[in-house]
């Protein structure tokens, strides 16, 4: 149907899924592989915070490719998207820059006012109920 079904929670946390008529996904796709951040390799991080024992925000700080033999700094770009995601406050304070979208279509990358951070982000829509 072209809805992409969120990962099993359960397969996540525990590496498997035990519910039998579990309707989540138990596979990860192509659209699951990270575009900007290592998939191989070691990294070095910063602890940015906890949600719950399970979820963490970390800061990527150095990349060790196993392909080049290589570190390579991510302060650089930590920096890039950090000003960028300023110049996303700051775009989205004029109220002329706000367009609303609809309808909204699977794909589509939108900004939303998250009000207990006080903040903009962006999102991307995965699928309409």
């Amino acid at each position: 149907n072209g809805v992409l079904q969120n990962l099993c929670s359960h397969l996540l946390v525990f590496g498997e899924c035990q519910e039998s008529k579990c309707k989540k996904r138990h596979a990860f796709s192509e659209n699951d592989k990270p575009r900007f951040l290592p998939t191989e390799g070691f990294i070095k991080f910063k602890l940015r915070g906890v949600s719950n024992p399970i979820l963490y925000s970390i800061e990527i700080t150095d990349h060790y490719s196993v392909k080049t033999k290589k570190w390579i700094s991510y302060v650089e770009e930590n920096n890039l998207i950090e000003q960028k995601l300023l110049e996303l406050q700051e775009f989205m304070k004029i109220e002329e820059n706000r367009i609303n979208q609809d309808p909204l279509q699977i794909g589509d990358i939108c900004a939303y006012f998250d009000s207990k951070d006080v903040k903009w982000c962006r999102c991307k829509i995965i699928s309409k109920k």
